[in-house]
């Protein structure tokens, strides 16, 4: 973290102290974690590359003196009554806008990478599951990515122990054909929000693959997931075609 911070790469708050978190804004911290994925890709024979955080912490912590600077910079005018004027009105759409931008050329670069390192690897992304309120809060536009092909599939975050809110996540994720074919739904087993077991854990299985959804990803990996959860999924939900009794 000291590095970082000597280097300038951290997130300011809005009284302009450094964060536990990169700054998507930087050229500099693009540049670099591209450069760590050009390494991993060339050097060892992985599948692909998932992007975890690819996001802003929230908007609030994102309102910072140097976010300022940059996006007046890039805006080519300054802001007045900064930070409020960027949570309100005109200017609070153009910040969004703006926002959203610096991660998506991240995640663009990132793809450009893989291409030339890896052709055929995989490129894939956790992300926020509410779509468009997740550009607003932590600046994903994850359906552009899709859109733009720069992601093979994204893994919207639906940790919830609520049925008929994952239903609903699900269904406007999947609203298209295009859009299902990429979506590998979260299911959060032991995650901070959610705690499920096994039955839980089928239900939300069942309704992705009902809406046509391309796949679904269990978190996290531990010893509930591995003693309590996957066993019984591999009984009937995940076994092999022709291990699974007839109805």
């Amino acid at each position: 973290l000291a590095f970082f911070k000597r280097k300038g790469w951290l997130l300011e708050d809005t009284a302009g102290q450094p964060q536990a978190w990169l700054d998507p804004t930087s050229a500099e911290v693009r540049a670099m974690l591209t450069r760590a994925a050009a390494e991993l890709l060339r050097r060892y024979r992985v599948d692909g590359l998932h992007l975890d955080f690819v996001r802003y912490p929230d908007f609030r912590n994102s309102l910072g003196p140097d976010t300022r600077r940059q996006f007046e910079r890039d805006r080519r005018k300054s802001v007045g009554g900064w930070p409020e004027s960027a949570t309100k009105g005109a200017i609070f759409h153009e910040f969004v806008r703006w926002r959203s931008r610096q991660v998506t050329e991240l995640v663009a670069d990132m793809r450009l990478t893989q291409r030339r390192e890896a052709p055929g690897a995989w490129l894939t992304a956790a992300v926020y599951g509410k779509h468009p309120a997740c550009l607003e809060s932590v600046g994903q536009g994850w359906e552009n990515w899709i859109e733009q092909g720069y992601l093979d599939y994204v893994l919207p975050m639906n940790y919830s122990e609520d049925r008929t809110l994952y239903d609903t996540l699900v269904s406007t994720q999947t609203r298209t054909p295009e859009l299902a074919r990429r979506i590998v739904g979260g299911i959060g087993v032991t995650a901070s929000e959610s705690r499920l077991n096994a039955d839980d854990v089928i239900d939300q299985v069942r309704v992705l693959r009902a809406h046509k959804a391309a796949g679904f990803a269990l978190f996290d990996l531990d010893t509930t997931l591995e003693r309590e959860i996957l066993p019984i999924l591999q009984l009937g939900l995940t076994a092999p075609a022709t291990r699974r009794k007839r109805p």
